[in-house]
């Protein structure tokens, strides 16, 4: 297939275009509607039902001659090793990318488009952050395969990084005698038992759902109402709100295990060549193609309860994208969970270099900064509660919980290096330890606040590629400032 003339994306796009702005269009006149409704008399409870949906079908007309629009003036084309793209109705827009800008390019089919065999073709340039550079939204598998692989041709397929003089050649970037990886042929999958086990352990979308509900509940409670209770019925009033918490956490637990099960469905990773192909998904299909070469660094992901079942979440910061597919700018999900001396095995065949080198604990005299800090707002707003609100001296548990938590904190955080690695480890809620290659690190920051001054500590922060940024707090300052040369000096 040849991609030397102009060619468009499939006609389906012309209801994918259609539905984006139809669904916008009702996120915005549905309440307007409805609550013109509640507050209209007689005739008008007739008339506004009537206007409204008049109005919503001339919309849906109008978008769909707009949208036929702009798929007929969406166009793209190989030209030489320039990937062309034109768009726009009103205001045309011409994109040219070269072979070597391309960093990843990734696909993604919601339940329809798998049904029809179609897929959304995603293209993301050096730079990128979220949104990609072109997004042709129908391409047919065979459409999709061809033109990714035409792309991916027109780049390189290794290129090793400049040194500094006297800076060791990281293996990760030099090419391999035979142009292959050790991972070739090495495909990882997800069971049905660890696809569960992963949706009850994530809390990836969790707080997202928790506070969903919330938000859903109080809208509820605004409609419906809360019923007046008296100064007897304050401790049943406590009791009842608890229990109702505690219900609000289990549902939004439950809907966060369903999303996590339908996202991790199916599950494959790949490692071939240059590329990690990842994918994954049920409801929408997602195809990711990672880069090795864009690989900056890899992190040791475990959330609460996974950590409670040592099982691990690998993923990877890539130079240049930010998918947010953990909510961490830059990094990628490379598998969702594994054992932890798995975990290890897997990082070294996709991606080798990478293994943790041995870690040590910051030192206990950090212990106070990490339980005082993190305990001194909730503890000032638990002073205001206890005064104002009845029943508010149990506001007090929560800086004995984050102070408690600081204690985890404290525990967990770490470091380590080793001729050409680094490793650092925190906690915030979930536990991650990244590990870089000393090559990959673009700056390294030592601070120190006053109290760390007087306590002879410092916080190490880690600057990799352009969106990713690590720190481990209250490290003894001689061994942050060793750090320091360690990474600043020419040669190991």
């Amino acid at each position: 297939m040849t991609w030397s003339e102009p060619r468009r994306a499939h006609p389906a796009a012309i209801v994918v275009y259609a539905w984006s702005t139809v669904t916008t269009l009702l996120s915005i006149a549905a309440p307007i509607l409805v609550l013109s409704m509640l507050e209209a008399d007689g005739l008008a409870r007739i008339f506004f039902p009537v206007v409204g949906v008049g109005l919503v079908v001339t919309a849906i007309g109008a978008t769909l001659a707009v949208s036929y629009v702009r798929w007929l003036k969406f166009q793209f084309t190989i030209d030489g090793d320039t990937f062309h793209v034109e768009q726009g109705i009103l205001f045309r827009k011409n994109t040219r990318m070269a072979g070597e800008r391309i960093q990843t390019i990734d696909t993604a089919a919601n339940l329809l488009f798998r049904i029809v065999g179609l897929v959304t073709l995603n293209v993301h340039t050096a730079g990128a952050t979220g949104k990609p550079e072109v997004s042709i939204p129908a391409l047919t598998l065979a459409q999709a395969e061809d033109l990714t692989q035409a792309l991916r041709n027109l780049r390189p397929v290794t290129r090793p990084q400049p040194t500094v003089e006297g800076e060791p050649v990281d293996s990760t970037d030099a090419p391999s005698p035979t142009g292959e990886v050790a991972c070739v042929g090495e495909k990882w999958t997800l069971s049905d038992g660890m696809l569960a086990l992963n949706a009850v352990t994530s809390t990836s979308g969790f707080w997202t759902a928790l506070v969903a509900t919330f938000a859903g509940v109080a809208a509820l409670a605004e409609i419906v109402g809360v019923p007046e209770v008296g100064p007897s019925f304050g401790l049943v009033f406590v009791l009842a709100a608890v229990v109702i918490v505690v219900l609000m956490i289990l549902v939004a637990w439950l809907v966060n295990c369903v999303s996590t099960a339908l996202r991790y469905w199916g599950f494959s990773a790949l490692c071939g060549g240059d590329v990690i192909v990842v994918e994954h998904g049920l409801l929408r299909r997602v195809m990711r193609s990672v880069p090795l070469r864009r690989v900056q660094a890899i992190r040791y992901k475990e959330s609460v309860p996974a950590q409670m079942v040592s099982k691990v979440a690998v993923s990877a910061d890539c130079a240049g994208v930010m998918w947010g597919t953990e909510a961490q700018s830059g990094s990628d999900v490379l598998h969702p969970i594994l054992e932890r001396e798995e975990a290890l095995r897997f990082s070294e065949a996709m991606v080798p270099g990478h293994l943790p080198p041995q870690m040590q604990p910051v030192p206990r005299s950090g212990l106070p900064l990490y339980v005082v800090l993190p305990a001194i707002g909730p503890l000032i707003a638990a002073v205001a509660v206890a005064v104002f609100v009845p029943y508010g001296w149990l506001a007090f548990l929560v800086p004995l919980l984050a102070g408690a938590w600081g204690v985890a904190m404290h525990k967990d955080a770490g470091w380590g290096f080793d001729e050409a690695t680094l490793a650092l480890r925190w906690r915030l809620i979930s536990r991650t330890t990244l590990v870089v290659r000393r090559s990959r690190i673009q700056s390294i920051e030592v601070t120190r606040n006053p109290i760390q001054r007087r306590m002879g500590l410092a916080t190490v922060h880690v600057q990799i590629a352009s969106v990713s940024r690590a720190a481990v707090a209250h490290v003894e300052e001689s061994e942050a400032w060793r750090l320091f040369e360690w990474v600043s000096r020419k040669g190991i």
